[in-house]
């Protein structure tokens, strides 16, 4: 019970955004947490285990300042390992529903991202960060499934082997209730690996280049 009130203590005094969900109703369980399935491989696809995965969440309640928005609040960064198989879980805190990935460590290997999934075209291949449902937030939203974790490769520096392909893992649901399954995806402009970019200039030079080439297609 302590756990439900203290959820809505965060938003006490906010006003809900139209089909935001009810609060939860006084002396009633606490929500069932929210849960994240992931997985670390090294750039041959093999498991890597004792990697440090930092995260930071948060809850998505409404933006006091701009309506019509959302806002993270009352947030927490932490760690989670990944066991011998590679795999992690992260347990969202009670009422938390936005997660991203802020590090993901083990020494001698660096994590890649693809820096185009900023790009509006690839936005589906985010592998950083994830809005599940909330209280305040209805759709879109992100569904983990224990069975298609998260793939979030690592390479070993000094390597020549291409990175291994990441993937944003569970399923992504529209606002029409459309339900995408996530798989995974050979990235764009790697982070990490032979012929990343390296400096600000050319990570924002492959970006820009990437995307004209996209809307040249």
């Amino acid at each position: 019970m302590a756990l439900v009130m203290m959820c809505g203590l965060v938003c006490l005094g906010c006003r809900k955004r139209p089909g935001a969900g009810k609060l939860p109703a006084a002396g009633g369980a606490p929500p069932a947490p929210t849960l994240f399935f992931g997985r670390v491989t090294d750039q041959d696809g093999v498991g890597l285990d004792a990697v440090e995965v930092v995260v930071r969440t948060a809850e998505l309640t409404p933006n006091p300042i701009m309506p019509g928005g959302n806002v993270p609040s009352n947030g927490k960064t932490f760690s989670v390992y990944t066991n011998d198989r590679g795999s992690f879980l992260v347990m969202l805190p009670v009422c938390h529903n936005d997660l991203v990935i802020e590090d993901v460590r083990k020494a001698g290997y660096d994590w890649v991202r693809d820096w185009a999934w900023q790009l509006p075209e690839r936005k589906g291949e985010n592998t950083v960060a994830f809005q599940f449902a909330g209280r305040y937030v209805r759709c879109p939203v992100y569904v983990p499934d224990a069975s298609n974790p998260a793939v979030l490769p690592l390479h070993r520096r000094g390597s020549e082997r291409a990175v291994a392909n990441p993937s944003r893992g569970g399923a992504d649901v529209d606002c029409n209730g459309r339900r995408t399954v996530n798989g995974p995806v050979v990235p764009a402009i790697p982070s990490a690996g032979p012929g990343a970019p390296r400096t600000d200039e050319e990570i924002g030079a492959a970006i820009r280049g990437y995307g004209e080439r996209a809307r040249g297609r």
